[in-house]
């Protein structure tokens, strides 16, 4: 650690972030391996503070360190630059994920013996193909800060996905569900109900008809109001897109954008088992809960080093950065607070309108706001009741629009993890909500 912290002492502001991990991956196709592999990786990345520019470089070599200091220092020189820095959190910590299990004490053999029990399961009549991919990873990470910040991460990650297909009569619908969590082995106890979810949604959509269309009251289920929140929400509150000109939030700090039942926020700290949670940033940065948008009105955004110091906010502990990229502003569990309604209420509130639950893909631009959300399946919902089942349905507007209509928020809650996409990186993000009802929403 010392000598560490000895190349990073020259500078001004220099960082440097170590990573290795332990791997497994498979992937099972109607009964056959498609690929398995084990493995490590470890990787170090670095940046250097000169004149106002940010110099990055990375490796996968750990002890090529002190060459990529002076790479990303020639880089940070090639022009001067405007950056200015927060003053940093300097922390010399150590986290440790949860997880009771780990996935490096469980031989291969006995994860794609569990593989195989999970086809065996979801092999029904009329499920005709079937898919199950698992990953798991034990990843320990180190970030030195030239402030003397030293934090050290270790944590286990599973995951388990099962798609299944149905055919009847020459139509064929399919189905989807996963375990996503921070954590060991354990996590994957909740994988049969998952499995039997996806099948009967995958046979239930055989009968499924095509929906109503038009302006419409619409109840929203926890998986497609979550993926609102951080789509047309959360990305639009990321300071680096404030700060380029690319958010329709830019601006708005302090305005009402919602109704006053609109409560979202951003915390890697609500549960630690949660995919989107961590303890530290990349910057090392400790992390906290963030209120976006509060009783309708724009509270916060997410920001970095960086960002924060251009007057966006306090720093919120959401700069990331995959193992051999540069951190950016990225969310963590992005999420509908609870309201006061049972969830039954919302259903008696609405007469005519439909409930769609589960989201299968989506399109949003921060810049303008408008949305696109396709949901897995929906109901017509006539006086309170369900009654016909629907496909092909989604949710179209403008958020700047779209969440003063959200008039009652219930009070169950439920959550789903994800990978989010930005700049060529990935990070694995959870999605959360009550149940909700919009007004007057696009439903095509």
């Amino acid at each position: 650690m010392k000598s560490i912290h000895k190349l990073l002492d020259p500078y001004r502001y220099a960082d440097a972030r170590i990573t290795r991990s332990r791997y497994s991956r498979a992937v099972l196709k109607d009964k056959e391996f498609d690929s398995v592999r084990q493995g490590t990786t470890e990787s170090v990345a670095c940046r250097v503070l000169v004149n106002g520019a940010m110099g990055f470089a990375s490796s996968n070599r750990v002890n090529e360190l002190p060459l990529l200091l002076k790479e990303a220092e020639k880089l940070a020189r090639v022009q001067p630059g405007k950056m200015m820095l927060a003053e940093p959190e300097v922390h010399q910590a150590r986290s440790i994920g949860p997880g009771k299990k780990s996935p490096e004490n469980i031989d291969i053999e006995e994860k794609l013996s569990r593989l195989k029990a999970y086809e065996k399961r979801a092999r029904k009549k009329k499920i005709h193909r079937v898919q199950v991919n698992y990953a798991d990873g034990t990843y320990d990470s180190e970030l030195y800060g030239s402030t003397g910040a030293h934090v050290i991460d270790h944590e286990h990650r599973v995951l388990t996905q099962i798609f299944v297909y149905a055919k009847e009569n020459g139509r064929t619908e399919h189905s989807f569900d996963q375990v996503k969590a921070r954590g060991g082995m354990e996590a994957l106890k909740g994988m049969h109900e998952k499995i039997d979810r996806a099948v009967n949604e995958a046979l239930l959509m055989l009968k499924a008809e095509h929906g109503p269309k038009g302006k419409m009251n619409v109840i929203l289920d926890p998986e497609i109001a979550g993926v609102l929140a951080h789509e047309a929400v959360g990305h639009a509150c990321e300071a680096d897109e404030i700060q380029s000109g690319g958010s329709c939030l830019q601006g708005k700090l302090g305005n009402r954008i919602g109704s006053e039942t609109v409560n979202i926020s951003d915390s890697p700290v609500y549960d630690d088992a949660l995919w989107g949670s961590y303890a530290y940033d990349d910057e090392g940065t400790k992390t906290k809960k963030t209120e976006l948008v509060k009783k309708g009105v724009l509270n916060n955004y997410l920001t970095s080093l960086s960002t924060a110091k251009q007057n966006l906010g306090r720093l919120s502990g959401n700069a990331r950065g995959e193992s051999d990229s540069r951190p950016i502003v990225r969310m963590s569990n992005t999420y509908f607070e609870k309201g006061s309604e049972k969830k039954e209420a919302l259903f008696s509130e609405l007469k005519n309108g439909v409930y769609l639950v589960g989201c299968k893909e989506g399109q949003v631009s921060p810049k303008t706001g408008n949305f696109t959300f396709a949901a897995r399946y929906g109901y017509v919902v006539k006086n309170g009741k369900q009654t016909k089942r629907m496909k092909n349905c989604s949710i179209n507007g403008n958020i700047l629009e779209a969440l003063h209509h959200i008039k009652q928020v219930a009070n169950d809650m439920a959550f789903t993890p994800g990978t989010c996409g930005k700049y060529a990186q990935e990070a694995p993000v959870t999605t959360g909500s009550p149940h909700l009802i919009i007004n007057d929403i696009l439903v095509g």
